[in-house]
């Protein structure tokens, strides 16, 4: 399967996100970022090194979570890149918005791997349940 990794911000009462992408030198937006061992900031850097625009961005803190980031995002601390199915509840309640075009978000493959002939019930019960979807 896919999962998209986009950046999200909490929103205004309209429903609007916070802080808008690219920002500015002079309105820089506080940045909710993985820390750079986690694979996901790698994600997040190659996307800004991919975009057209350069991000203005203040880095304000730090986790390898995305649940400890979005938690952060949704207090209205900064905007974080979070995987859309974290915040797919959060998203129809209006409670946090991408907060950047198409060309912030980025695509990752998820692929799941097993040892052939594995015999252990919960890696069958994963593998069974990997393959309903």
């Amino acid at each position: 399967g896919t999962e998209t990794i986009a950046p999200f911000a909490k929103t205004d009462n309209e429903g609007r996100a916070l802080f808008t992408l690219p920002g500015s030198d002079q309105r820089k937006i506080p940045y909710l970022s993985y820390t750079p061992q986690a694979y996901l900031g790698r994600m997040v850097e190659l996307i800004l090194q991919q975009s057209p625009l350069r991000a203005h961005l203040d880095c304000v803190y730090e986790n390898d979570m995305s649940e400890a980031l979005k938690v952060m995002a949704l207090e209205g601390h900064g905007l974080a890149w979070l995987p859309e199915s974290a915040v797919t509840r959060e998203v129809k309640a209006k409670r946090i918005a991408r907060c950047g075009d198409a060309h912030w978000t980025g695509t990752m493959e998820i692929r799941l791997y097993r040892e052939k002939g594995a015999q252990r019930e919960v890696v069958d019960a994963v593998w069974k349940a990997a393959l309903a979807r």
